[in-house]
């Protein structure tokens, strides 16, 4: 099966044209890859709330149990922490789908996935559009920003706001 562009209204793809690498489960780099237990380390260059993760449908599904087994996220690539997940679902065209809780936990820089090397790009890790454009902004402006309150279905173009620089 082959995994096209997939647009979906209010959220962005951070995978998109992304790599990863191959890492062992303590997130060390693999000297020789094994095909049957492969981890993949994705840095997405900065600092993004995750909404989900979709991955092919070619790949066996985990048990619900087994979720937290086969992600995690880091904000140095070092330190790794278990998000936490909603009860999953299965995903479009069967692929296996793992939403996040929004929140504190859903921000990461480096996501690492347990899973076997038939994954290829097929990887989907999404965003919410204006949580995207906002980083997006504050990168290109220098920018800081805080979150004003953060909760499921905020509003976040009204909720952030900018702060001035005393510098």
């Amino acid at each position: 099966m082959s995994m096209g562009p997939v647009y979906r209204q209010n959220l962005i793809d951070l995978m998109q044209g992304g790599s990863w690498q191959a890492v062992n489960q303590d997130g060390s780099l693999q000297a020789e890859i094994n095909p049957s237990i492969s981890w993949r380390k994705i840095d997405l260059g900065l600092r993004f709330p995750i909404h989900s993760i979709q991955i092919d449908s070619s790949n066996p599904r985990p048990a619900h149990k087994a979720f937290n087994d086969i992600v995690a996220f880091s904000d140095d690539g070092e330190t790794w922490s278990h998000p936490e997940i909603i009860p999953p679902v299965g995903g479009e065209d069967g692929a296996l789908s793992m939403q996040f809780v929004p929140g504190e936990t859903s921000w990461t820089r480096y996501i690492r996935l347990g899973v076997g090397l038939n994954i290829g790009g097929a990887v989907r890790i999404w965003s919410e559009r204006a949580s995207f454009d906002l980083i997006a902004l504050r990168k290109l402006l220098d920018a800081d920003f805080d979150i004003v309150s953060e909760r499921p279905g905020l509003d976040v173009y009204r909720a952030y706001r900018f702060l001035s620089n005393p510098n």
